[in-house]
């Protein structure tokens, strides 16, 4: 799982999903096929498959990770944010719009359990809802979603970090489509 996290980080996904899979296959030779660690293997998996826009796959790979985390962790645990989240975002680019918005909430709804406040993975969320909002056109919605999102990104994160910027750009663009 590291090696493919490694091949992953450089960009290389053909090599991290080869390595991933790999894994997956060497430790179910050792464990049960539904042993909890699995969950993160089939979540990177999934990560390699979103990237490479093969969208149904990643929502499988998605799938199976959620299951054995439902299986296996507490019901607030965040990892099941971070499940929910991601099948969140291969629905918001398939264009299911309602599904995205439905599995972010699941996920919002447990971060803000299991979470500090002024976590950025709650950020993160918000700002998601915000974008799938965006693209209903339903733009009061998603600048309400994208402030959340900032305001904690400028509190949890350095001025100039990736994510406090993207978050600017975004409420900015959304302010300019209302003001049209």
């Amino acid at each position: 799982n590291s090696i493919g996290n490694v091949h992953g980080n450089k960009g290389d996904r053909g090599r991290a999903l080869e390595s991933y899979n790999r894994a997956v296959s060497l430790f179910k030779q050792a464990h049960d096929e539904n042993h909890p660690h699995l969950a993160s293997f089939y979540n990177n998996i999934g990560i390699i498959y979103r990237e490479e826009k093969k969208y149904f796959e990643a929502l499988d790979f998605y799938e199976k990770s959620l299951a054995l985390r439902r299986k296996h962790l507490p019901p607030d645990h965040p990892d099941l944010g971070g499940s929910y989240n991601n099948i969140g975002v291969v629905h918001d680019c398939l264009g299911h719009y309602d599904l995205a918005l439905d599995h972010y909430n699941r996920s919002l709804k447990i971060k803000l359990k299991s979470l500090p406040a002024q976590h950025p993975d709650i950020a993160s969320t918000y700002e998601n809802m915000g974008l799938v909002y965006e693209d209903k056109n339903e733009l009061e919605q998603a600048l309400i979603y994208m402030k959340k999102a900032q305001t904690i990104f400028e509190v949890a994160l350095p001025f100039n970090h990736p994510k406090v910027v993207k978050i600017k750009n975004d409420v900015k663009r959304v302010e300019d489509k209302l003001k049209n």
